[in-house]
C-alpha cells in the first residue's frame, strides 16, 4: 500500500467515528412516556424516566407478554409467542424506538417527552 492508501484510510475511519456520534448524539433520552398497544389499540401509557422500575404483564387473546421498564430501559423479558423474536430483540432507551410482537398484536414505544414539540416547518414550497 501508498502513502495515499493509508491517508484515505485514516480519513474515512475518522469520518465514520465523528458519524457515529453525531447520530447517537441526536438520539435524547430525557424522559417521556412508554406507550403499549394492542391491534392499534391503546393498551396502556406510561411515564418513562431513568429512575422508573416496573414489571408489566400483557395478557390477550391467550397471548402472554411481560415487559420490563428498568434503568432508563424497556424490555420485553418473556412472551409465549411461537418465535420469541421480541424477547430476543435488546432494550430500547431513545424516543421513536419500538418492540414489536407479531403474533400477539402488541407495540411498545418510548414517545417524545411531554412539551417537546417537534419543528412546525412540514413542508417548504
Amino acid at each position: 500500500m501508498k502513502k495515499n492508501d493509508f491517508i484515505l484510510i485514516a480519513t474515512l475511519l475518522i469520518c465514520s467515528i465523528i458519524a457515529f456520534f453525531a447520530v447517537n448524539s441526536t438520539q435524547t433520552r430525557q424522559g417521556g412516556k412508554v406507550v403499549i398497544k394492542i391491534d392499534g389499540q391503546i393498551y396502556r401509557t406510561l411515564d418513562f424516566s431513568a429512575t422508573t422500575h416496573e414489571e408489566i404483564i400483557i395478557e390477550n387473546n391467550g397471548h402472554r407478554n411481560v415487559l420490563l421498564i428498568d434503568n432508563g430501559r424497556v424490555d420485553m423479558i418473556e412472551a409465549n409467542c411461537p418465535d420469541k423474536t421480541c424477547v430476543r430483540q435488546k432494550p430500547i432507551q431513545y424516543e421513536n424506538q419500538t418492540i414489536v410482537c407479531l403474533p400477539s398484536k402488541l407495540v411498545i414505544e418510548i414517545e417524545a417527552q411531554i412539551g417537546i414539540e417537534e419543528s412546525e416547518i412540514d413542508i417548504i414550497q
